[in-house]
């Protein structure tokens, strides 16, 4: 019976390891109609921009950022009116 003890050593590669990065975006609005349409509604149109006598979030962004040499990576989530 032939055995054979392998070692096998590592070593943490600073440039392996991934830069991480966070950050964000967000657009707001109000608006005000002066002929008072019901229900605080506006018709919609092209825009988003519908909602009478409120403040509103019309977008809003939390983007997450992974990278090193070889390999990229970004998530985000978006969300508004």
């Amino acid at each position: 019976m032939l055995c054979r003890a392998i070692s096998i050593k590592a070593q943490q590669d600073s440039s392996s390891l991934f830069k991480l990065k966070l950050d964000g975006y967000v657009e707001t609005y109000y608006l005000y109609d002066f002929q008072q349409p019901n229900k605080h509604l506006r018709p919609s149109f092209c825009v988003s921009h519908n909602r009478h006598n409120e403040f509103n979030v019309n977008l809003g962004l939390v983007r997450f950022k992974a990278e090193n040499e070889k390999v990229k990576a970004t998530f985000g989530f978006m969300a508004g009116t």
